[in-house]
């Protein structure tokens, strides 16, 4: 048990360091980086949402805004709200500068939090957007609950967009060492679909996917190789 909240701790400490420094060093919309543009299949949600007189969305794990502005700019001014949820201070500050930027400062509604500690109310969203930080936020024993928190935050006919990291492997470049991967709660592509199928039953699942995903990020001075297949998952209440 000792060893497992060290392990969750590193893992959220890395998961901050890493996104605090990518945050400082690219800007959004960014060409050639994952912030140059939104996921388009909340891009979708938005627009089957765009009739509706008002719309309350949120955004967990928001960082400075890649899919809420985007999503905000498809609605009338003033007749959607985007709360957005992010524990790193610099991603709220620019989060706010960037709404301010293109236009949509009064539907963003930034909020420093840890994802896991925020309350969803019963009902209260159309939309809940969580893109790759369940896993970074929830420890193995509250996994399960936290996603259960977004099913009863939304309301009927209200959509959950989640991204989940699964099947990490990472591999020290130098050394060609496989490592402990860090990440708080770690899960197989296999479990998650499973999860997923069972929480999401009762739900119209309109996309379930596993993609696969590659790339190399500095840590500590030395260059480590992720490898992954990040689940995505479009569900209407």
């Amino acid at each position: 048990m000792k060893d497992q909240k060290i392990q969750t701790r590193n893992a959220q400490e890395e998961s901050d360091r890493f996104h605090t420094d990518y945050y400082l060093t690219h800007d959004l919309f960014q060409q050639g980086t994952w912030l140059e543009k939104p996921n388009s299949r909340i891009m979708e949600i938005g627009a089957l949402l765009a009739n509706q007189e008002r719309v309350r969305a949120l955004d967990l794990g928001a960082g400075v805004g890649r899919n809420a502005i985007p999503f905000a700019r498809l609605f009338a001014d003033g007749t959607a709200t985007v709360d957005c949820v992010d524990i790193i201070d610099v991603a709220v500050e620019k989060l706010r500068a960037n709404a301010l930027a293109q236009g949509v400062s009064r539907a963003i509604n930034p909020i420093l939090s840890n994802v896991a500690e925020f309350h969803i109310p019963d009902g209260a969203y159309d939309a809940i957007m969580a893109m790759s930080v369940l896993e970074h936020a929830f420890a193995p024993e509250r996994f399960e609950a936290g996603i259960a928190t977004l099913q009863t935050g939304t309301r009927k006919g209200g959509f959950n967009c989640l991204s989940i990291t699964t099947d990490l492997k990472e591999r020290d470049c130098q050394t060609d060492q496989s490592l402990v991967p860090l990440i708080t709660t770690a899960v197989s592509s296999q479990e998650c679909r499973e999860l997923l199928q069972r929480l999401y039953a009762t739900w119209e699942i309109q996309h379930l996917s596993f993609s696969p995903f590659r790339e190399t990020i500095e840590r500590s001075g030395r260059n480590i190789e992720w490898s992954a297949n990040y689940c995505l998952l479009v569900a209407r209440r």
